[in-house]
């Protein structure tokens, strides 16, 4: 019986944490890397701010345009290319980094 017990009250914590993620399911604009980065570079006038190797292969590259604030992450395997997230009005934040309110 106390097996049982140590058994539940170790596998508890790890249930609880495994019930916090979600997997998410949201339209995201992909197109060949070479539109995505003209679409990018001349329509909204961002250039390259950083870039780096994910864990999957792929490349993970962060655009900006610094006058207006507008931004884009993009992740490519050098073919494809896909808009992961996007937004303006850019803000310098130093950490730890707290949840942006509206």
């Amino acid at each position: 019986m106390k097996l049982f017990f140590f058994v539940v009250l170790n596998l508890f914590p790890l249930l609880s944490v495994a019930q916090t993620f979600q997997i998410l399911r949201k339209p995201i604009p992909c197109s060949s890397f070479e539109i995505m980065v003209d679409l990018l570079q001349n329509e909204h006038k961002e250039k390259l701010i950083w870039q780096s190797k994910s864990s999957t292969g792929t490349t993970i590259i962060f655009m900006m345009n610094e006058q207006k604030g507008n931004w884009t992450i993009v992740e490519t395997n050098g073919e494809m290319a896909c808009a992961l997230a996007e937004g303006e009005n850019k803000e310098n934040i130093k950490l730890p980094v707290k949840p942006l309110t509206s």
